[in-house]
C-alpha cells in the first residue's frame, strides 16, 4: 500500500474527529429559545434515560437530543420521541459538575428518568425555572440553582 494514500486517510480522519469535537463542545451552548411552534427549545449537549436509581446506566444520545417545553407538555427524546404533560412529572432534581449541568427528571408513571446535559449552570437554572413555573416540584438543589442570581 502507497505510504501518502496511508497519511492521506489518516489525516482526513483527524480533520473530522477535530471537527465533530468542535461541534459537541458548542452543542448545549446559550439558554432555551422560542419555536416557531410557540415551544421552547432547551438546547441539549446530551440526553440519557434509565430506570431510577440505576445513574447514568441505560440509553443516551448524543447526537440528537431533545427536550421541547410546550404550554401544556413536555417533549423529549433519548431515542425515540416522548411527550408528558407536566402533571406526568414526579419530580425536577438537578445535577452539577465538571463540564455538566444537567435537569433530570423523573415521572409518575413510569420507573424511567430523563437526564438532558445543559452545558451551563445558566441555562440550566432557566429550564429549571420554566418547569417550576408549570408547576413542576423540584429537589431542594433544583430550587437553590434556579433561585440563584443570575451572573
Amino acid at each position: 500500500m502507497d505510504v501518502s494514500l496511508v497519511v492521506s486517510v489518516a489525516s482526513f480522519a483527524v480533520v473530522v474527529i477535530v471537527a465533530a469535537v468542535f461541534v459537541f463542545a458548542l452543542r448545549g451552548q446559550g439558554g432555551p429559545a422560542r419555536q416557531t411552534d410557540g415551544g421552547i427549545r432547551v438546547p441539549l449537549r446530551a440526553a440519557y434515560g434509565s430506570r431510577k436509581g440505576f445513574g447514568l446506566l441505560g440509553s443516551h444520545n448524543n447526537f440528537n437530543p431533545l427536550l421541547l417545553l410546550y404550554d401544556d407538555r413536555i417533549e423529549y427524546r433519548v431515542l425515540k420521541r416522548t411527550s408528558v404533560a407536566y402533571s406526568g412529572i414526579a419530580g425536577v432534581d438537578a445535577v452539577t459538575g465538571w463540564g455538566r449541568a444537567a435537569v433530570v427528571l423523573s415521572f409518575t408513571d413510569s420507573n424511567f428518568r430523563f437526564v438532558g446535559n445543559t452545558g451551563g449552570r445558566a441555562a440550566l437554572a432557566e429550564v429549571l425555572r420554566l418547569l417550576r413555573d408549570k408547576g413542576s416540584p423540584l429537589t431542594d438543589a433544583a430550587r437553590v440553582i434556579a433561585e440563584a442570581p443570575a451572573g
